[in-house]
């Protein structure tokens, strides 16, 4: 240190230059006096194509000198060809006289334009190369696969591509509607996965740009590859009930479950004690037995979609009114198309424990039956997953669906999910006669993991038929 300089030196990730991190120095600069940082051991060799070269910036114009001590225990001073600003700059140091020497260590010295109390300094790169280094260039970028949502709002992209040269690395962009870039990842061999890539704009494309970068980071020469999205200007309209299964009296809240671009949500409620209705969410009372559809409408500017779910309501004077409806699977008996051992086995997604599970791995669908014993009526069924048994979110049931049937042979599916994150769920459906309840764990994990963890799985509705007029 020199003069009254006081400095100390952090790892910044908050300002780091191409990714990584930065080094940072932070203090007390006095203008014009300098301070010397040593930073590294070395045993570089000076040939005559070697070059040096300092990326950095500071809170305010610094000059940053380089100390090289040699061989022999000399000190070389280098002056850098400009001096550090407030944004990255490169300072290129000429190493012409150090031909034929090694270099031992690499210090610094900085010295502040302005005297400075709060004076901050990054490092975010050191070059020193013997010889330029060739560009990559890269071609033939593929979109070898697409997928996409059902509301068409997020895709998975496999992007393949070829180059002429070996890069360090691969960094992938995605070209905004604004034509600025988004990084999206980087790639040390010739492919990369894109997962969950939001749509952001409403031009029903997206560009991909692939950029080699050699050891040096320099950038090579750029391809790109465009992908359609699916149309999904118009709306999709779909509910979700509180309950479908009430006795006379009692109360439905009804939310929407439209797609993400709905604008207006309407709904038309036939014998419920308001009959239309506008909003997310509408609750309603039924005070006659009967069975009820219940018809959603999502609008947007580009147009709309109706939906009717026929029989979605069951109202019957055997319940009473707000009555609680019968959990029916409850140690009820359970088959499963794998299980890890008898300590997750089926029975256990049955118990009323949720700290204890049925786990299966393999290949999915992983199925899971019920027997609840006799023909009942059913209308809702829970599902506790992975975390709701203390285990990660990332390892909820992505994706499942639900099937009945009254003889074991031939099921109908009631509940199809495809994109859920929650730890715990209940779906309602139209009421139904079922003796047999069917879990199908589709997608088992939010990510590639293929075991299903299902701690509880309830069944909720009637013990007998309910009679309506």
């Amino acid at each position: 240190m020199g003069g009254e300089n006081t400095l100390t030196a952090y790892f910044d990730v908050g300002n780091a230059w191409y990714g990584g991190t930065s080094l940072k120095l932070l203090g007390k600069m006095g203008k014009d006096q300098s301070s010397v940082i040593h930073l590294y051991s070395a045993d570089l060799p000076v040939e005559k194509s070697t070059t040096f070269t300092t990326t950095a910036k500071a809170s305010g114009e610094t000059a940053l000198n380089a100390v090289l001590t040699l061989d022999d225990g000399s000190t070389e001073t280098l002056k850098g060809d400009k001096k550090v600003g407030t944004d990255w700059t490169t300072v290129t140091y000429d190493l012409s006289k150090l031909e034929g020497k090694n270099i031992r260590r690499i210090s610094y010295e900085l010295a502040s334009s302005e005297d400075n109390s709060k004076f901050q300094f990054f490092f975010g790169n050191i070059s020193m190369t013997a010889e330029e280094e060739k560009t990559t260039t890269v071609s033939n970028v593929k979109a070898d696969d697409t997928e996409f949502d059902e509301d068409g709002m997020y895709a998975g992209v496999r992007l393949s591509w070829e180059s002429d040269a070996d890069a360090s690395y691969y960094e992938v962009y995605r070209i905004n509607q604004d034509k600025t870039r988004s990084l999206l990842g980087v790639s040390n061999t010739e492919c990369f996965y894109i997962n969950t890539l939001p749509r952001t704009d409403d031009t029903n494309k997206s560009e991909f740009a692939v950029v080699p970068v050699t050891n040096s980071l320099k950038e090579g020469k750029e391809s790109s590859v465009t992908i359609e999205w699916p149309d999904n200007s118009l709306p999709k309209a779909a509910l979700k009930a509180s309950q479908t299964l009430v006795g006379t009296g009692s109360s439905v809240t009804f939310d929407s479950n439209c797609s993400q671009n709905t604008e207006n949500v309407s709904w038309t409620l036939p014998g419920a004690s308001e009959e239309s209705a506008k909003g997310e969410s509408v609750t309603v009372t039924y005070d006659k037995a009967g069975v009820y559809d219940v018809t959603v409408t999502a609008e947007n500017k580009s147009g709309k979609d109706e939906k009717t779910y026929t029989g979605c309501i069951v109202v019957s004077d055997d319940l009473g009114k707000d009555a609680e409806l019968t959990l029916l699977s409850q140690r009820k008996p359970t088959e499963a198309t794998a299980f890890v051992n008898d300590n997750e086995a089926p029975p256990f997604a049955v118990d009323g424990d949720v700290t204890k599970k049925w786990c299966a791995t393999g290949n999915p669908p992983h199925e899971l039956t019920i027997d609840l014993g006799a023909e009942t009526t059913i209308s809702q069924v829970g599902i506790s997953h992975a975390e709701a048994g203390g285990e990660g979110a990332d390892m909820n049931t992505k994706a499942y669906t639900i099937s009945v049937s009254t003889d074991g042979a031939e099921y109908t599916p009631v509940v199809n999910v495809t994109k859920n994150a929650a730890g715990t769920t209940l779906d309602t459906f139209a009421p139904v006669t079922a003796r047999y309840v069917k879990l199908s764990v589709i997608k088992p994990t939010q990510g590639s993991d293929t075991a299903a963890r299902i701690y509880e799985v309830q069944v909720y509705g009637s013990e007998k038929p309910l009679t309506t007029p």
